[in-house]
């Protein structure tokens, strides 16, 4: 199995007082992009249009069912909606992991931990076959999946969010030889707590959040530079949210919808233009379905909402209407507990 490099960063707070040394040990001093940290006047440069879908042969979501015992890893195919999901072999803990991650570069996953379990320390990596353990971190991992936000740039890895029980902050990098290593990072509340927001990279520098809850609904939006490992507070969503789903899209804007607001669920749909600092509204997600813990995913330069509690998946349309997938999960969808990634064809090889 290919070994890769990958780095992990895990933390509980939605903003981290500025460093002077990068991620990768150098103190360089600032890099373009991300200057002045009044919200407003902050830019990031050209957000990464991102290519993901059919031309490249990968039109499957890979989804974990966590809420099973020895839980379940399924392949859905999009282009297909008359084959069944199939089965891949079973995560290899007793429950769901807390962080998962898929690898472009690599064509592998990376989970960690177990949803409910006091010890989260074992992580393993999965290239659609075979499971195989890593090395464990060096501290414990929040239980609960919906804190800690995980995803790749690069072959880089990045799980945001999950501390170790304590509200102690937990900041864990991987390197290429298989080592934890913990990094230097304090959070400036003294609550220490992660509130919850979205996360999503804009470009293989800079990663977004938005929203969340700490006693109240949030508006706040923060951006994370991986060059020098500050965080900068940009334009808040006109509307306080928790439990939203979002994604990049092909244009390279956030897209958020859904989520949980003051007066309840919030179905509206908004977008960011990382140019502009510029939110816009963009319809609304269906009006059957709830407003909490939805999935987005970008195939083939589609949006494709996966329906918290059904099996039902979604397609936005340019006129900001959702129109109705013939095919299906297969199974009830939990967006709390269950994981979701779109992967190449080559992985329905391991199916059973």
């Amino acid at each position: 199995m290919m070994r890769f490099a990958l780095l992990i960063l895990v933390f509980t707070v939605s903003t981290v007082y500025p460093m002077d040394c990068g991620i990768d040990g150098g103190c360089n001093g600032q890099p373009e992009g991300l200057r002045n940290e009044s919200a407003g006047e902050v830019r990031y440069g050209e957000a990464e249009e991102v290519r993901n879908g059919s031309a490249e042969g990968r039109n499957q979501i890979l989804w974990i069912d966590s809420a099973v015992l020895q839980p379940r890893v399924r392949l859905v195919d999009l282009n297909d909606p008359l084959s069944d999901a199939c089965e891949l072999p079973n995560y290899p803990a007793t429950r769901g992991p807390v962080a998962m991650a898929f690898s472009d570069q690599t064509g592998e996953v990376v989970a960690c931990g177990e949803y409910g379990s006091t010890i989260n320390e074992e992580c393993f990596i999965f290239d659609g076959i075979t499971w195989e353990p890593l090395s464990p971190i060096q501290e414990n991992l929040w239980p609960y999946p919906y804190t800690t936000k995980s995803f790749f740039m690069d072959g880089i890895g990045l799980w945001v969010g999950g501390d170790d029980g304590s509200f102690k902050m937990v900041n864990e990098l991987f390197n290429s030889e298989g080592q934890w290593i913990t990094l230097p990072l304090e959070s400036p509340f003294a609550y220490k707590y992660y509130p919850n927001p979205c996360a999503v990279p804009l470009n293989s520098t800079h990663i977004f959040l938005s929203g969340g809850y700490y006693n109240e609904f949030l508006a706040d939006t923060w951006v994370l530079d991986l060059e020098n490992l500050t965080w900068t507070s940009s334009t808040p969503m006109s509307t306080p949210r928790d439990g939203h789903a979002c994604v990049l899209t092909a244009d390279g804007e956030l897209l958020i919808a859904g989520g949980s607001g003051h007066n309840g669920f919030v179905p509206s749909v908004q977008i960011f233009n990382p140019v502009s600092l510029e939110w816009r509204e963009s319809g609304h997600i269906p009006a059957q379905m709830s407003a909490y813990y939805q999935k987005l995913l970008l195939w083939n330069d589609r949006i494709i909402l996966i329906e918290r509690y059904t099996d039902r998946i979604w397609e936005m349309e340019e006129n900001q209407e959702w129109r109705l997938l013939d095919v299906a999960m297969g199974s009830t969808f939990d967006g709390v507990y269950d994981q979701a990634f779109i992967v190449p064809d080559s992985w329905r090889n391991g199916c059973s």
